[in-house]
Parts: structure tokens; sequence; C-alpha cells
């Protein structure tokens, strides 16, 4: 995969953090949906955590696609897999206390979560 690089002041990296943070995606993905034009993404991290903490009691363990239920089946697989990278890495960093990564399902095909406690 290309790697394209570009160099910013402080104050569009902190503008960069600020758009992400508020849509609840990656960096990376707040500059690839303004390049290329792209509608924002159906799912996000922020999202997701919503719903789980919504949806599950602490202790509770879930995949995505359960989250989502029906929402989940019209997503591509390779959308899906992006997504799924980018809930890991938001959980990690902004939920590390409410949220923990178990490992994969029976046949490797899903991340599988603890609710560990409600904010």
């Amino acid at each position: 995969m290309p790697i394209v690089k570009i160099s910013l002041n402080d104050t569009y990296y902190q503008k960069l953090e600020h758009m992400a943070a508020e849509a609840g995606i990656s960096i990376q993905d707040v500059i690839r949906n303004k390049v290329f034009d792209e509608e924002p993404p159906q799912f996000t991290p922020r999202d997701a955590v919503a719903r789980i903490f919504e949806q599950y009691a602490p202790g509770d363990r879930f995949t995505l696609p359960e989250v989502y239920g029906d929402d989940w089946v019209g997503m591509k697989r390779g959308v899906s897999g992006v997504f799924g990278r980018q809930f890991f890495r938001y959980v990690e960093q902004e939920h590390p206390a409410h949220i923990r990564f178990v490992g994969m399902t029976d046949r490797n095909r899903h991340a599988q979560y603890e609710l560990i406690a409600k904010p």
C-alpha cells in the first residue's frame, strides 16, 4: 500500500485532531474523506461504544456484528475489517477502563470484546 506523507503546522494538526475527535474517526479517515469527497462512514467507533453502553451490561461479551444486528449485514467485508480495526484502536485509547478485547471468535472471524464497566 502506498504511503503519502504530509507536513502540517501545529495549528492545522490540532484542527485535524479536533475534526477526528468530533467525528469519532481517525485523522487518516478525516483526510481520506476530505480528499476524496466521501460521505462520513455509516458506523463510527463512538457510535458503537454508545450502542454498547446502551445494549449491554458489565460482564457481557459481544462482537461488532452483534452490536449492529441487521445494520451490519449490508456492510462490505473490506469496510467491516477497516471499521473493526478503527474500533479496536478507539476503545484502547478512549475506553480502556470500560471495554476490553477478549480474543477472536471460534472461527477467527470477529473480534470479541467485554464490557467491563459503564462510565
